[in-house]
């Protein structure tokens, strides 16, 4: 098993974080439904198109920066209080 705090694993998490901040910038960096925005661990991408992979799984799992920004054309920016509710509305 290898050590949480190894240089790799130390390069992913930052790759993950500017990842994620990337993602939420071309999204405009705030809740659409609110306009929250303060804080990037409060906003989810909210699939509106077809989905093919979730977002958070792809930039969990490294992949490719133009595989997300192809998903991330599905989607819509979210923060934790929204993104319950916009599920909840489909049912």
């Amino acid at each position: 098993k290898k050590c949480a705090n190894s240089k790799s694993a130390i390069r992913v998490a930052k790759w993950r974080k500017a990842t994620k901040k990337r993602a939420v910038s071309i999204l405009g960096g705030k809740c659409a439904t609110c306009g929250y925005g303060k804080c990037m661990a409060a906003l989810a991408f909210h699939h509106v198109g077809d989905k093919t992979s979730c977002i958070s799984d792809m930039i969990a799992n490294p992949k490719a920066w133009e595989t997300i920004k192809t998903e991330l054309e599905k989607c819509t920016l979210l923060c934790t209080a929204n993104s319950p509710l916009s599920e909840w509305e489909k049912i």
